[in-house]
């Protein structure tokens, strides 16, 4: 079983920290292990220095990863391995019906014991399934924790675009700045040169120019870190804000699995259900609810897939931007 992802894991680039991270997406199918190697020797391995030094941030991209990906991802396998069982007591269920209706002229009215069984069989493993299910509650529960990230995303994306523009904004004032000083000093370097002023002034004055020209560099390598930064991060917040549809699937999966839930609780188990089933529409009626069922299974076991595909899809974008091999 997959455990939760520690903000130690995010933070770190060690092979304590990375090599657990990367082999818990792995065991989800989530990416081909190529494309996520590690060096064991030196665990080399490390999220983006934007994302991995940001404490807020690496609190988001570990919520991400949890609640989007990997408790769903373990809730719905969990899903797809119960709609098997309960198709397995499905058709045996059809089969001791069967089997009832073929005897009913030599038992009488006396319903199948087999049969009620199976069928008290088939309600307690869809309830494990659909109510009882530590998997089925941790899906209901990735639901709320996505929401509640997807409104701190959406907050975070809004001061991002603020400090990059401000960024900006500020850079322009300082080549500015810049651009008058350099100005200003090349130009009193002409004029003491034309007053005969000394050498020694001349040259501090030049030196000054040059020493300008130099900072200018270095300031604007600053910016550019800084704005590398704030879009790096903005890139990832995007990356993230595309899961926002999956909520909705979620929910639409449980809401499929409590119509499964009815079909199953209305399916006649106990002796008085059965002889009044039997006795008023015939054991056909039991088939057609099986049916029904088997219809109902065959919704939820599509969407459920879809839905793991789509969340290996939205994991891997994430992944290849939140990562860098070095």
């Amino acid at each position: 079983m997959v455990c939760m992802i520690s903000s130690s894991q995010i933070q770190g680039a060690g092979i304590e920290e990375s090599y657990p991270l990367i082999m818990k997406l792995r065991s989800l199918g989530l990416v081909d292990p190529s494309s996520l190697t590690v060096d064991d020797s030196t665990g080399r391995h490390k999220l983006r220095h934007a994302i991995s030094k940001n404490p807020d941030f690496s609190s988001s991209v570990i919520s991400f990863l949890n609640h989007v990906v990997i408790m769903p991802l373990r809730s719905l396998n969990a899903t797809k391995c119960g709609i098997e069982k309960v198709r397995t007591s499905l058709d045996i269920v059809r089969e001791k019906a069967t089997k009832k209706n073929k005897n009913k002229k030599k038992n009488g009215r006396k319903p199948n014991k087999k049969y009620m069984e199976v069928v008290a069989k088939l309600r307690a493993e869809w309830e494990l399934l659909a109510v009882a299910s530590p998997n089925t509650q941790e899906l209901r529960s990735a639901c709320e924790q996505q929401l509640v990230l997807l409104e701190k995303l959406s907050r975070r994306k809004q001061n991002l675009g603020k400090n990059l523009r401000r960024a900006k904004k500020w850079r322009k004032a300082w080549n500015v700045i810049y651009t008058m000083s350099y100005i200003v000093a090349i130009a009193g370097s002409v004029v003491l040169a034309a007053l005969g002023a000394p050498p020694a002034a001349t040259a501090a004055t030049t030196a000054a120019s040059n020493t300008i020209k130099l900072a200018e560099t270095w300031f604007n390598s600053l910016w550019d870190v800084h704005e590398s930064t704030l879009k790096a991060e903005m890139e990832a917040v995007a990356a993230m804000e595309k899961s926002r549809f999956l909520v909705h699937e979620f929910m639409s999966i449980l809401s499929l699995m409590e119509m499964v839930e009815i079909d199953v609780g209305s399916m006649p188990g106990k002796e008085k259900e059965v002889v009044d089933a039997v006795a008023t529409f015939g054991i056909g009626n039991i088939k057609n609810k099986i049916g029904v069922i088997e219809k109902s299974l065959d919704g939820l076991e599509e969407k459920v897939d879809w839905c793991i595909s789509e969340i290996r899809k939205v994991a891997a974008d994430f992944l290849k931007i939140i990562t860098e091999i070095i």
